[in-house]
């Protein structure tokens, strides 16, 4: 699931950054470099458009801070992009990227290649061309005798955007968090998109979830709009409307299920990637790491206003459980991590912000499928075992029963169910091959095994026996969260457990015509799409409701009362 991480580079520049890479045969980098040149060669066959033009057109879309290092590094590229276009047609997008050394064969390897490929002797003589063209643009670059094996990011222009895109995606925390609370006032970059606003971001004391101070009489301390003082009665408002109400946070803590992983499908359309409305929030959607947290089954909050990278519609179990309770308002917390298994869920739980002093929470835990999915040829043998996951998930409950509140609920969700995927997908034609018509999910698949970079080398294997034995190691997987959830015994928090909802909303979908392949993401072919996060909130609500109603909390009686005083409370 991380592979599709590194995509944007692509809409770039033909590299990643070293500190990204893994594979074999280039991995990572033939493969951003390949989509890059099937992308902007097909870009460049539809538009007369010079597609330098169309490049630097991208770099203006960034924040103002990486525009001049993104300009720089294009103009650095300026020669390989021509020869990129001048051999379209006549050399495949791998020849291309062999032939400049971001894809080889390495010893005891077999050539990969995504697009269909030419005889062995023509595939080698496209790579010679290329390499024969390349050279004295290498040699400007490196100067003579160089080495093919120098790295892209050591050149001037392009070392400041590689530098830049390794490491914005490091920290779980807000990058503008003024006074280290953990939550901020600007949407992006972890911040607001990820946890509810701060309301005043330069004092430490004030933020969403915390018991209020003194009532909040003086000042909305907890952040939902309520506050003040009902000079009639002589009761805070804050006393009168939530002391009583049972309000309650709710946390998202997972991989990139819960993170709402979404590759906008416009960026791989060589019909728009041309026009500046496919382009729009191109920094927001980096800095917000391919993620769509706003508008995610868990904490989704915010109406859809970019229909053209993202369509659908927003629902939530926070919004509903803020619907239940106004005092719930700006209450959430998503600190999911794309690609993140059992194992950095020990890790990344020190990034949930709630201490003990704060008001209950409610914590979806999900790793919904990379610790069976991996990229390794023996897929089998580097899956989490049950005895592993067990101790990551048990370690993960100690660590949060020293820092949740009283009353605070975790719920454990199951495994997902990825047989569907290969089944529904492998004879498809993937975005990629779409205007000539010549790749296909299966195409991609192999291409991803053959440099094992797979996001999930066991569900995306054209193996069934492999595909079931990763299923059952996910079945497997589950039972021990079902069983961590009815034996683990806590004196601070309660636990429950709820299958993954995945398979109901398959079924709910295709019970009402729909087709399995439109609820999943076009690029990727197995995240959940925005038509699917509004049902899996349904199912998972209605879960929650049967299951565990003490995590989602009471109606609270008040809540007219609220929306006439303080109205949309401040907004998100």
């Amino acid at each position: 699931m991380k592979l599709f991480l590194y995509f944007c580079i692509a809409l770039a520049v033909c590299t990643v950054p070293p500190t990204l890479s893994y594979g074999v045969n280039g991995g990572i980098e033939c493969a951003a470099c390949t989509i890059a040149s099937g992308i902007l060669g097909q870009v460049a066959e539809i538009h007369s458009s010079d597609i330098l033009n169309i490049t630097l057109h991208i770099c203006d879309h960034l924040w103002p801070s990486t525009e001049n290092a993104c300009k720089k590094a294009l103009q650095t590229l300026e020669p390989l992009l021509f020869l990129l276009i001048e051999l379209q047609g006549k050399v495949t997008p791998d020849s291309f990227c062999y032939g400049i050394n971001l894809c080889h064969q390495d010893p005891g390897e077999k050539v990969c290649h995504l697009y269909p490929s030419p005889s062995n002797n023509l595939l080698q003589s496209d790579v010679e061309h290329v390499r024969t063209r390349v050279k004295p643009i290498m040699e400007k670059w490196y100067g003579a005798g160089h080495n093919m094996d120098r790295n892209i990011c050591e050149l001037p222009g392009v070392r400041d955007l590689c530098s830049y895109l390794s490491t914005v995606w490091e920290n779980m925390e807000p990058a503008f968090d003024f006074d280290g609370d953990k939550f901020s006032s600007s949407e992006k970059w972890r911040g607001s998109h990820w946890r509810g606003r701060d309301c005043f971001d330069v004092n430490s004391k004030i933020y969403p979830g915390r018991r209020p101070h003194y009532a909040d009489v003086n000042f909305d301390t907890n952040c939902n709009g309520i506050w003040g003082l009902d000079k009639e009665a002589g009761i805070p408002w804050e006393t009168k409307f939530c002391a009583a109400s049972k309000s309650r946070g709710i946390v998202m803590f997972g991989d990139s299920v819960g993170a709402h992983f979404h590759f906008p499908a416009a960026w791989f359309n060589p019909n728009l990637i041309s026009k500046d409305i496919s382009l729009r929030n191109l920094t927001g959607v980096l800095l917000d790491e391919f993620d769509w947290p706003q508008y995610s089954f868990a904490t989704g909050f915010k109406n859809i206003t970019d229909p053209e990278l993202i369509q659908g519609d927003v629902d939530s179990i926070y919004l509903r459980m803020r619907k239940r309770n106004l005092c719930n308002h700006r209450d959430y917390q998503n600190v999911c991590r794309n690609g993140a298994t059992s194992f950095d869920l020990v890790k990344n739980v020190k990034n949930i912000a709630r201490s003990l002093e704060d008001k209950p929470v409610t914590v979806l835990l999900g790793v919904f499928g990379n610790d069976v999915c991996n990229r390794f040829p023996d897929t089998l043998r580097n899956m989490t075992t049950t005895k592993q996951f067990y101790k990551n998930i048990v370690q993960v409950i100690q660590t949060l029963e020293k820092t949740l509140p009283a009353n605070s609920h975790i719920v454990l969700i199951g495994l997902v169910n990825g047989t569907f995927i290969y089944d529904t997908l492998a004879e498809r034609l993937h975005p990629l091959g779409e205007y000539h018509g010549n790749v296909k999910y299966k195409d991609v698949f192999n291409w991803f095994e053959c440099m094992k970079i797979s996001p999930c080398n066991g569900w995306l294997s054209d193996n069934k026996t492999i595909r079931d034995e990763t299923t059952k190691r996910a079945v497997e997987l589950s039972h021990v969260m079902k069983y961590i959830a009815t034996s683990y015994v806590s004196k601070t928090v309660s636990l429950s457990y709820v299958q993954n909802p995945l398979t109901q909303v398959i079924n709910s979908w295709t019970k009402k015509g729909g087709e399995v392949w439109q609820l999943f993401e076009p690029i990727d072919g197995f995240h959940p799409n925005q038509i699917a996060q509004p049902i899996i909130t349904d199912i998972l609500w209605k879960n929650l409701k049967s299951i565990a109603p003490e995590s989602i909390g009471p109606i609270n009686p008040f809540n007219t009362e609220i929306f006439n005083m303080f109205g949309d409370q401040g907004g998100h």
